[in-house]
């Protein structure tokens, strides 16, 4: 189906819900290079109907060198706590590579990926730990914290889990 050019991102990633990586990279070539992309996308996350395949796009954007603004960062981090789907949610923590987390919202990040990393999907828990180690590399005062749950996670956790941590730790 030819789609409309004007149509909006969000209406686009609507009819796109359960679409394939390539249908999205296809939304995502037809709308990445409007300005306001990014906010465009970070609001169509918020959207329960929407967010899995915004998310995707969110960090699509990210992997392909797009470097986020302070408020950019800041809506990313919010997207830790709204996501309920788990597909969004993982998205959203592997973006956290691309965030400086801000000072005020160190400590509310952190205890977001604590709870996270209680999560009943094991890539969830995964990156969580990821941010875990994330936040603490940016912000000294977390980073014994971090280790002392990568480390305990080692011992007990799904040995996908594990996997991802032994990455982290190299």
């Amino acid at each position: 189906m030819a789609l409309d050019t004007s149509m909006t991102l969000q209406a686009e990633l609507a009819i796109n819900v359960g679409a394939s990586a390539h249908e999205l990279r296809l939304v995502y070539a037809r709308h990445s290079r409007n300005a306001n992309f990014m906010d465009h996308a970070l609001e169509a996350a918020k959207n329960p109907v929407t967010a899995v395949t915004a998310t995707w796009i969110v960090k699509w954007h990210l992997d392909n060198g797009f470097a986020p603004c302070t408020g950019q960062q800041i809506q990313i981090l919010a997207l830790l706590k709204q996501s309920g789907d788990w597909q969004a949610r993982l998205h959203i923590l592997q973006c956290l590579q691309y965030v400086r987390v801000p000072y005020n919202l160190s400590q509310t990040t952190f205890d977001t990926l604590l709870a996270l990393i209680q999560d009943k999907n094991r890539f969830v828990r995964a990156w969580a730990y990821n941010g875990l180690h994330i936040v603490g590399m940016q912000h000294g005062e977390f980073y014994q914290r971090a280790m002392t749950h990568l480390e305990s996670a080692l011992g007990d956790e799904a040995p996908s889990v594990r996997a991802r941590i032994r990455k982290i730790l190299k």
